[in-house]
């Protein structure tokens, strides 16, 4: 599995190999058999990108986005004469 994050929207793009089941395997659902695939979506708040962290254990794929750290804005006080 291969997860690409590309641009606002977000995308997660991967492929799944088509795999065999033994006779006792039962499957209750499965959202795509094998091929390509992916999900777009908007985050609120941009997201670090060197600090991006995917998983996938047990069928399930957990992707870490951690946000930026929002800079403060330095503001100055302006006379008026």
């Amino acid at each position: 599995m291969h997860v690409t994050l590309d641009g606002d929207p977000h995308t997660i793009a991967a492929e799944r190999r088509q795999t065999q089941t033994g006779k006792d395997t039962l499957v209750h659902r499965v959202e795509c058999s094998y091929g390509a695939f992916w999900r777009s979506f908007h985050l609120p708040s941009p997201i670090d990108a060197g600090a991006i962290d995917a998983q996938f254990k047990d069928g399930m794929l957990t992707v870490k986005l951690p946000k930026t750290e929002v800079k403060a804005v330095k503001g100055i006080e302006i006379s008026i004469h």
